[in-house]
């Protein structure tokens, strides 16, 4: 099971945290709420914050945490005036810590779908432009062969696809693979263009490309900060010498799209983007000087066992990214 095995690795690491060889010999009382306490206050680099969320007294957290770090031998918080920051050895804690917790939580989760018959599920996580892709046959095909297995899909930014990953939130996830960790196995699907678009009438209406630096000015319906594709036209637009405007913000596609057909922007979109604006009536036009692209693909833990509903999962999404 994910969760044990996510516990005997970091049984090894802690034990050989600085100072706790000769603790080696004395039981190591740590429990799950300690990890709980640790992540919580790491995200919120406040005791206070931490303490209300967790509805303890800051008190008895601060004690909870001095007691792990006296069982672990090392410092895991820098604590200031200000603010409360992890030590590199609180970076490696929390970042395994994350993982159990994620494990057992979906391990909970799954007990709990127990009835009088076994249910199975595949959790996955994907960038929130690529649902009107590929992903939608996947799932479609996947429950036709597998009707009584679970499909869950989270959507998010870069980030937070990958921190699905790490923390045992999703099985697998869709995303982009350009400059993939370490810690991740990768398998790729599609190379995608950027493209720009934008509701009729507008300048770009009778070009049949869009030269990246006609986007100075004007006002773009982008994605959040953090999202893999701001990162990438930002750094195109920093390397031209210049900054774009990003006028209008949106977490979801359909949104961002709704926005654009308004008329008040333009929006700089993956080519998986092209069914739905399309349907909206938008106008699409390939991005050049430079042209850009994005490597998508599917990504899952290297630690973390397979599965085989995952790996069935996965080569339905391949298959329908070929399509």
């Amino acid at each position: 099971m994910p969760s044990l095995e996510s516990a005997i690795i970091l049984r090894d690491r802690i034990l050989k945290a600085p100072g706790l060889a000769r603790k080696m010999q004395s039981d190591l009382n740590l429990n799950l709420f300690h990890l709980r306490a640790a992540v919580c206050v790491a995200k919120q680099a406040s005791f206070v914050a931490a303490a209300n969320e967790l509805h303890v007294s800051q008190s008895s957290l601060s004690r909870m945490i001095q007691s792990l770090e006296e069982m672990l031998g090392t410092s895991l918080f820098i604590r200031t005036t200000r603010r409360v920051e992890l030590t590199p050895a609180g970076i490696d804690l929390i970042a395994m810590a994350e993982r159990i917790i994620g494990d057992i939580d979906i391990t909970l989760d799954n007990m709990a779908s127990y009835s009088n018959q076994k249910r199975s599920q595949v959790i996955v996580s994907c960038l929130m432009s690529v649902v009107p892709g590929g992903l939608h046959r996947a799932v479609a095909k996947f429950h036709k062969k597998f009707p009584s297995t679970e499909v869950h899909v989270r959507e998010g930014i870069q980030e937070q696809v990958e921190q699905d990953i790490r923390s045992g939130k999703a099985d697998i996830a869709i995303a982009a693979i350009d400059k993939a960790a370490t810690e991740f196995e990768n398998r790729k699907l599609i190379t995608e263009e950027v493209l720009v678009g934008f509701a009729k009438p507008h300048e770009f209406q009778n070009l049949e490309q869009v030269p990246f630096s006609r986007l100075k000015g004007q006002s773009l319906v982008s994605f959040p900060r953090g999202a893999k594709m701001r990162e990438l036209v930002d750094s195109a637009a920093a390397t031209a010498g210049f900054s774009l405007r990003h006028s209008f913000t949106a977490s979801q596609l359909l949104t961002l799209a709704s926005i654009t057909s308004s008329g008040v922007g333009v929006a700089l979109v993956p080519s998986s983007a092209t069914d739905l604006f399309s349907k909206l009536r938008l106008e699409l036009r390939p991005l050049v000087h430079p042209k850009l692209v994005r490597h998508l693909g599917i990504i899952r833990l290297l630690a973390r066992p397979k599965t085989t509903v995952a790996d069935e999962f996965s080569n339905f999404i391949v298959d329908a990214f070929k399509e």
